[in-house]
């Protein structure tokens, strides 16, 4: 059973990574492919070492796989971005 500050400070650690990660989605990458997005969720491992990003994208089938195909090419860039800004 996990502690409950340590429950408490991964759910604070996912909510600083969802609202990083989709300030850089929305401000700083320039990939014409991507869209509108949304970070909905983010979903840590129990020791906080990885993380799933759920994402919401606007518009019909094919922008969204533009708009998928863009942030995963995003994906090193993000990862850097998020250890710098978050001290990870």
């Amino acid at each position: 059973m996990e502690k409950r500050g340590a429950k408490y400070h991964r759910e604070r650690l996912g909510e600083a990574l969802r609202e990083e990660i989709e300030t850089i989605v929305e401000g700083e990458l320039g990939d014409p492919r991507i869209g509108l997005v949304n970070v909905s969720r983010v979903e840590l491992a129990e020791d906080s070492r990885s993380a799933r990003i759920m994402v919401i994208v606007e518009g019909d089938d094919a922008e969204a796989e533009r708009t998928m195909q863009g942030l995963l090419a995003a994906v090193g860039y993000i990862r850097r971005e998020i250890a710098e800004r978050l001290h990870l």
